[in-house]
């Protein structure tokens, strides 16, 4: 019974959320000049590091998308340095990043 009870309060919440996502007005063209419009810029990175003595990781990323200057960006950045004194320091890092215009 409480399992059911759960179910149809989870249920009848989301419904609740749903039906309260409705925007009050529509946006004016000045914020529609800012929708990008299948535009996209996506960057990802990561960085590891393992040592007794230091382990330092950076990663950065930066993304734009800009339909109309048509320009589009991705950048990504990551650097990881490891000293060790007891067992042997490893590093691993790694970087993507893509961009596209409709």
């Amino acid at each position: 019974m409480k399992i059911k009870f759960c179910s149809l309060l989870a249920g009848a919440s989301l419904f609740a959320l749903a039906s309260a996502a409705n925007a009050a007005q529509p946006l004016t063209d000045g914020q529609m000049d800012r929708v990008t419009a299948g535009a996209a810029g996506v960057a990802n990175a990561a960085a590891l590091s393992l040592g007794d003595v230091d382990a330092v990781t950076l990663t950065a990323t930066n993304t734009l998308a800009d339909t109309i200057n048509r320009f589009a960006i991705g950048q990504s950045f990551s650097q990881a340095v490891a000293a060790s004194l007891l067992f042997n320091a490893a590093t691993l890092a790694h970087s993507d990043s893509a961009a596209q215009l409709p």
